[in-house]
């Protein structure tokens, strides 16, 4: 792992030309022997102002290092004045790297109980400092050295939990693995259930996840998608003299009505304070936010803690949209048909309000249904393609095909969502609980919400 270092030495004697430098040098050559990069030397005198300057620079783009490591002046002399310096300009503080520095300090020197030092993280830097004598230093830095890069990663955005992540290879029967979406199934694995329909039974003594219980009726291969599975060899993408459109993207909205500038914000890591820091970028420039992805249950799923915490009064739709002067913030699920969905049914109507539109709503019409459609237990929005039944005059609507909402396919040709009731309940169908399933007969009236011309 590559890692930039900055060291700075606070010294009034250095500084003064009365001593010289040896600390600096002995952490440039432990430096040397992790195959760390010293990009960035300074010595200062013992002044507050001093220090928090250099700092500063060195934790800024584009001259921003990864650690930062200060010798001197941790001690309890007059003078002593680094971690009064050092502590404001931290962000996160790192009381677990001075605990271990000190424990193996005093496992040298009951001394050790008389230094002062601080940790922590400002922006994306690790500051870590440490005593002045060039032993003392380097002691200290031995002691958390094997730490440091992964502490360093995470400073940087890292993903803690692939640092802790043990690949399954195989799962056995009676037993379980957590998998993000999109992951890998392991062998042995032959359905996903969704973490909403489970629970802890047991947690083991260090607190990891020992029992967990299924709440919900589970069939071979459910929420598993196969490779390839969206689009097969031999599927027709496009038909000849095909209209070709942005389903959705930036094209579609800023082709739903003009005045719509759009901003692309790029791609966010999935980490508290990167994601915040885009988000407000976002709402400096532009009225309306919107988001895809970190929406479900998962662990890395924090676009809804960030929001609540840091930025916004979280509530449903309609009352957000009430208060003419509130910026918006859309968060849509990270499937590509689930966002397109989401843009139908929130996004557009409420751009189309901000636009002055008499009625902004989607168009509906009640159409009858060309084919039986199943059910699912939450409501739908099926995409669909309308059309008046030759003869009858009547509106007809016919499915695209499967309806995951992985597959952009279901869109082809598309011009409605259907709103699909959620199925019924069958009382004792399965275990303690019930199955939910349904099915809505062909020839059934349901609503269809325009997203194209018939």
């Amino acid at each position: 792992m590559q890692v930039t270092l900055g060291i700075l030495l606070v010294s009034d004697s250095v500084s003064n030309g009365t001593s010289k430098d040896r600390s600096s040098l002995a952490l440039k050559e432990f430096a040397a022997r992790q195959s760390w990069f010293v990009l960035q030397e300074s010595v200062v005198f013992d002044d507050v102002e001093e220090i928090r300057k250099v700092l500063q620079t060195w934790t800024e783009q584009p001259t921003r290092l990864d650690l930062i490591l200060t010798t001197g002046g941790t001690g309890f002399g007059v003078r002593d004045v680094t971690p009064e310096a050092v502590s404001p300009l931290l962000e996160k503080h790192a009381p677990g790297l001075v605990t271990a520095m000190l424990t193996s300090s005093l496992k040298i020197t009951p001394l050790a109980a008389l230094s002062r030092p601080v940790a922590g993280v400002r922006g994306r830097t690790l500051i870590v400092t440490l005593p002045g004598s060039p032993k003392g230093a380097v002691e200290n830095l031995e002691a958390i050295a094997s730490i440091l890069p992964h502490a360093i990663d995470l400073a940087r955005g890292g993903d803690s939990r692939a640092a802790h992540a043990t690949p399954i290879e195989s799962l056995q029967s009676g037993f379980l693995a957590r998998v993000t979406t999109g992951a890998p199934v392991p062998d042995g694995a032959d359905a996903v259930v969704m973490v909403e329909d489970t629970e802890v039974a047991e947690m083991t003594a260090d607190n990891e996840e020992a029992f967990i219980s299924v709440l919900a009726r589970v069939v071979a291969n459910e929420n598993i998608r196969e490779i390839g599975s969206d689009v097969r060899k031999g599927d027709v993408i496009l038909d000849p003299g095909s209209f070709i459109s942005a389903q959705g993207g930036g094209a579609a909205l800023s082709s739903s009505f003009p005045g719509i500038d759009i901003v692309s914000l790029g791609p966010a890591r999935d980490e508290p304070q990167s994601l915040k820091e885009l988000l407000e970028e976002g709402l400096r420039l532009a009225d309306v936010v919107i988001t895809t992805g970190g929406v479900s249950m998962g662990e890395a799923d924090i676009i809804k803690p960030v929001l609540e915490r840091e930025l916004v009064a979280f509530g449903v739709v309609a009352d957000v949209l009430e208060d003419d002067r509130a910026k918006l913030i859309f968060s849509l699920p990270g499937n590509p048909v689930s966002a397109l969905v989401g843009i139908y049914v929130f996004v557009l109507p409420a751009l189309r309000k901000m636009a002055g539109f008499p009625d902004p709503r989607l168009p509906v019409l009640r159409v009858k249904l060309g084919h039986a459609v199943e059910q699912d237990p939450r409501p739908e929005f099926q995409r669909a393609r309308v059309v008046v039944e030759p003869g009858s005059g009547e509106l007809v609507a016919h499915g695209t095909g499967s309806q995951r909402s992985s597959r952009m396919l279901s869109m082809r040709g598309a011009n409605a969502l259907l709103v699909v009731p959620p199925a019924q309940e069958t009382p004792g169908a399965w275990g303690p609980g019930s199955a939910i399933s349904g099915e809505l007969e062909e020839g059934t009236l349901v609503d269809a919400w325009m997203t194209g011309a018939l």
